[in-house]
């Protein structure tokens, strides 16, 4: 054990605890400053394999280290530095510099037998340049690598399942990331963005696999789900091939990635869960093909649902017929549909908020049939001004139902009133557009 103070006043200190060390700190008090008294800014410290725990706050306020000097690779790589958000336990708080017996590392090979790398084991280490992280592990802990600016390969193996909290967070000048196959990849759970190193990457990082840098990414069929953040950051992947099988892509999927999809079938498309606008692979390029061709004319069979962000920011597509059993349009189905012209959703219900907004070229009588609906949300047309004729009419096809045998209400959603904030129905088609586009985009509006 050592204790608080224990080193107090130390100079040049050349520290290595290569014995029968169980301790630095406290084990009963999360002591601070253990190492802090050291007035020399040209210090060494040294850690033997019999090291068990750093304890809260060890090296707060320590002086800057020359380098860590760690006898036992593994013993390090589990040793518990947890809930240590300001590097108070870990020394490369001040000296990132990484020796191993004695001589200084660039390249890191993790020992054969581990199945974690523990938190903050290797953040702010400046010197590590390659890391080859070995079959067997199976989780690597929260900002593990995190500020290792020097990093440029990573290699991680097909056992690894969960990647914890930005462990990987500002590895600016990592190029190459590999792992062993597609399915490998698409099997780790990053629990944040940068978790996955791509997401704090050069520009230039490359995804490998099985030696080989890939551009096309073909996800197998019968895979259900995509994770979150599976893709963020990866700017030099050009083509992903999603099948049928999937049904879910978690939050900021395809952040920051600027690829293309391809997919055979677009009514399975139309009922994925997109869990954000970032797990939509099409929301940065806009680029959606469907047996190899891109997307212009949409017409569906057999959907029920359009779910949200389905066809988010899709630049290309131009008409859009919903057929007999579509009842809802999701949020931002269509949001941002710049070449969109024509929209027959006749059957739908319920429109979702921003469904159409910014689809600016959708004008014209009878370009936008959405006869039977309910029910539309906020913003669903926001920016579509080419909707609303001189008299403010909206080309909803003529004749629609509620013009004829009823009216619509407008509430504000984000209103605590009981009373509807608009104190107004609208039953005149020659003015709806005007309020739901242009006086109260931001209001809900429902079928009396």
């Amino acid at each position: 054990l050592i204790g608080k103070d224990a080193v107090k006043g130390c100079t040049n200190l050349q520290f290595n605890t290569y014995g029968n060390l169980n301790y630095i700190g406290s084990s009963t008090n999360l002591y601070y400053a253990v190492f802090s008294p050291i007035s020399t800014e040209h210090s060494n410290i040294g850690f033997s394999r019999n090291t068990k725990i750093v304890r809260c706050g060890a090296f707060a306020d320590a002086p800057k280290y020359d380098y860590i000097d760690i006898a036992d690779i593994e013993m390090w790589c589990l040793l518990d530095f947890s809930n240590d958000a300001t590097l108070k336990r870990n020394p490369f708080k001040t000296g990132t510099k990484l020796y191993l017996n004695g001589t200084q590392a660039t390249e890191i090979q993790l020992p054969a037998g581990l199945t974690s790398v523990g938190d903050y084991v290797f953040a702010n280490v400046s010197t590590i340049t390659r890391v080859i992280i070995p079959e067997g592990v199976e989780t690597i802990g929260q900002y593990a690598f995190s500020f290792a600016s020097g990093l440029i390969e990573i290699k991680l193996p097909a056992s690894l399942i969960t990647v914890y909290k930005d462990a990987f967070e500002s590895v600016s000048s990592c190029t190459k990331i590999e792992i062993p196959t597609n399915d490998d990849w698409l099997q780790i759970e990053f629990k944040t963005q940068n978790s996955n190193p791509f997401a704090s990457a050069s520009s230039t990082a490359q995804l490998f696999v099985n030696g080989s840098a890939v551009s096309e990414f073909e996800v197998r069929d019968g895979r259900t789900a995509i994770y979150a953040y599976a893709f963020c950051g990866i700017k030099t992947l050009q083509k992903i091939l999603i099948p049928d099988s999937v049904v879910v892509i978690g939050i900021g999927a395809f952040k920051n990635c600027t690829v293309d999809a391809y997919i055979t079938n677009v009514n399975a498309w139309a009922e994925i869960q997109f869990k954000d606008i970032e797990a939509n692979p099409i929301n940065v390029n806009g680029n959606l093909f469907v047996n190899n061709n891109k997307l212009e004319n949409l017409e569906l069979s057999g959907v029920y649902k359009i779910n949200d962000y389905a066809f988010y920011n899709c630049n290309h597509l131009k008409t859009v017929v919903g057929g007999s059993s579509l009842r809802n349009v999701g949020n931002y189905a269509f949001y941002n549909n710049t070449a969109l012209t024509n929209v027959n959703v006749s059957a739908v219900k319920t429109i979702g908020s921003y469904s159409f907004a910014k689809c600016a070229n959708v004008a014209g009588a009878l370009s936008m049939n959405v006869s039977s609906a309910t029910s539309i949300g906020v913003y669903a047309f926001y920016g579509c001004d080419g909707l609303v004729e001189e008299r403010g009419a909206l080309y909803l096809v003529s004749q629609v139902a509620s013009f004829v045998d009823g009216s619509w209400r407008a509430s504000d959603p984000n209103s605590t009133a009981s009373a509807d904030t608009y104190n107004g129905i609208v039953d005149n088609g020659e003015y709806f557009a005007y309020k739901m586009i242009i006086e109260y985009p931001g209001y809900q509006w429902t079928w009396l």
